[in-house]
């Protein structure tokens, strides 16, 4: 059983944000007594908005240069990301597939480090606030 609880760390102590939360918590705590548990810091993908500026970037792109933005969006997993390894099962057992990074996966962080790298690749800069809003983003 795959249960997830957010909680918030205050004065180095756990805090369950609720009363419903904590309880929740210790039934679980109960079915699972003896068990080892993994703490994992939360840390958010990347926003809707850095997609947006994205393919505004892209577009950006595809105006001075003529490649595509899907074009330089497969061109910039393909150089800029790192790949990933799949594990297929089969009929015949596990087969591993490595396959192209994923902008999807990115944490916030990282995917405005992705957009710096790809400033930096192709010599083009991310479009300034005025021409997201030429193009028709507008940026909140």
């Amino acid at each position: 059983m795959n249960k997830t609880f957010l909680v918030k760390i205050v004065e180095g102590k756990i805090n369950f944000q609720s009363e419903f939360n904590e309880a929740r918590f210790r039934d679980f705590a109960k079915l699972n007594e003896g068990k080892i548990l993994t703490l994992k810091k939360y840390e958010l993908i990347r926003s809707l908005s850095q997609n947006a500026l994205y393919w505004v970037y892209l577009s950006k792109i595809e105006m001075e240069t003529g490649n595509t933005a899907e074009d330089m969006h497969e061109y910039f997993k393909a150089k800029l990301l790192p790949r990933r390894l799949l594990k297929i099962r089969g009929k015949a057992g596990f087969h591993e597939v490595e396959v192209l990074g994923s902008t999807t996966l990115l944490k916030k962080h990282e995917f405005g480090a992705y957009l710096d790298k790809c400033a930096e690749h192709c010599g083009i800069p991310l479009p300034t606030i005025q021409e997201q809003e030429e193009m028709g983003y507008l940026p909140r």
